[in-house]
């Protein structure tokens, strides 16, 4: 198995992906947070991976955005990390 990664590096991974998404898009970083219905600051730092997402901010992405979870996050092994983060394995 790979190594793990940390919950900062799983922070700072979904700030690129949601960057990616954006620029992808051709969408200012306004038009991404109106969208998702987040205020500015708070998607910039999303974004910018200065902020610790909660499982109802993975979630509302996923719905707004009209994302799957390997979308977001575009890497297999997301959920098994996750797992480890939580619950220690």
């Amino acid at each position: 198995m790979g190594r793990k990664e940390s919950y900062e590096q799983f922070v700072e991974r979904l700030g690129t992906n949601l960057r990616k998404l954006r620029s992808e898009r051709g969408s200012y970083l306004e038009e991404m947070a109106d969208l998702g219905s987040f205020n500015y600051r708070f998607y910039q730092k999303l974004e910018s991976g200065s902020y610790s997402p909660n499982l109802k901010t993975i979630y509302s992405l996923m719905i707004r955005y009209q994302l799957k979870i390997d979308e977001l996050f575009k890497q297999a092994n997301f959920l098994l990390n996750i797992a480890s983060f939580f619950f220690g394995f």
